[in-house]
């Protein structure tokens, strides 16, 4: 595929150090990648079939061709409420990356997320009603994702926190990446172990989680430049990021869940609604 001839001439190419920490022994090693961000909605039938999608994010119409393609044969498991199958709405974010050939780019579907599932109230959820204390922002300038695994008791107490990966998006020149990193995830861990979250039951329900279960919390640390942080969706960017992990803990104690805000009243469902089949992340466009 070959992609715009603007490429590169971003705010963000001009920002971001495109080598890697010195240590390469660390976990905060990392690279540079060039990816894609879009925006959109999607509806998937009772046996896992995309019914509808649309896109939020303006794209150049060779771009959304492909992207439209690939999301139509989405294959996913079966969505399941209340141990049956069933219609499921939500929001997603699917990011594109691109690498360079002799021949142009390869570019490949990199994750997709599902966000904001529209399911009824008889599905069970996690609540956060504590988010004391905040996760403090670095006093430098930054704009950064972090995916962060968060193990969640019974009794809604974090138990653990594990940050996945660390993809730094734009910040000043000549800052050491890998340390950026490491102090964000320092930060985020320290504040999230101390959240509180509550589960509501399905309605007509009793029954309480008997296991910890695992939730996925997508913080974004913004600097104030909101310009820089429009220009993150519908437009290739060079990014730097750390190699993706699994905590610890992931399919060794509880199911892992989904997605969730971290906001006041952000929640989860207690299990998840939308879930690709395997092979579908990774594949080349």
């Amino acid at each position: 595929m070959r992609l715009p001839l603007a490429i590169g001439t971003c705010v963000l190419a001009s920002l971001l150090p495109l080598a890697s920490s010195a240590d390469e022994k660390s976990r905060f090693d990392g690279a540079a990648v060039l990816t894609l961000r879009l925006d959109g909605n999607i509806e998937v039938d009772p046996q896992g079939k995309v019914l509808s999608h649309s896109f939020k994010t303006e794209l150049p119409d060779d771009i959304r061709e492909v992207v439209t393609r690939v999301v139509e044969q989405f294959p996913f498991e079966p969505p399941v409420r209340d141990g049956m199958p069933a219609r499921v709405r939500s929001d997603m974010t699917v990011t594109l990356a691109a690498q360079p050939t002799t021949a142009g780019y390869a570019v490949r579907l990199e994750d997709v997320v599902f966000q904001g599932v529209d399911m009824p109230q008889d599905a069970g959820r996690w609540v956060i009603v504590d988010m004391k204390p905040r996760i403090e922002h670095p006093k430098v300038p930054v704009v950064a994702v972090m995916p962060l695994a968060v193990q969640i008791a019974p009794d809604g107490k974090v138990l653990n926190a594990f940050a996945r990966q660390c993809i730094v998006q734009a910040t000043a020149k000549g800052r050491d990446n890998a340390v950026t990193c490491q102090k964000l995830e320092q930060n985020a861990i320290r504040a999230v172990k101390k959240w509180k979250l509550v589960y509501e039951p399905p309605a007509g329900s009793s029954v309480a989680p008997s296991e910890p279960v695992t939730a996925i919390l997508v913080l974004h640390f913004m600097w104030e430049d909101t310009k820089v942080a429009a220009e993150l969706r519908g437009t290739w960017q060079a990014e730097w990021r750390t190699k993706p992990r699994w905590a610890p803990w992931e399919s060794k104690q509880g199911p892992s869940i989904g997605t969730m805000n971290p906001t006041p009243t952000g929640y989860v469902q207690s299990v998840p609604a939308l879930s690709l089949r395997d092979g579908v992340i990774g594949k080349a466009l």
